[in-house]
């Protein structure tokens, strides 16, 4: 996985890889699997943030699955200093 803050941490894109191989038994065949992910986190303001993330999945009893997620973040701890 790698990831590269930008413009003083209010952009981090990122970049995930993963490669495995097992066996669901050991009287079946090695089956492989492959993912990615590549995402990033936006913060205009200090309290919020949100991540877009596009996922890829590939193995034997999956095909080719494809998923893309938007999440939204606002800390209330910032805004109230409750933790001072």
């Amino acid at each position: 996985q790698f990831y590269y803050p930008l413009l003083n941490r209010a952009v981090v894109p990122t970049l995930g890889l993963s490669y495995a191989e097992y066996r669901l038994s050991w009287s079946n065949d090695i089956a492989h699997t492959r993912a990615a992910v590549l995402s990033s986190t936006v913060r205009p303001w200090p309290t919020f943030s949100f991540d877009l993330e596009f996922q890829w999945l590939n193995n034997r009893i999956v095909q080719s699955d494809v998923r893309f997620l938007v999440r939204m973040n606002y800390w209330f701890t910032e805004q109230l200093n409750l933790f001072q």
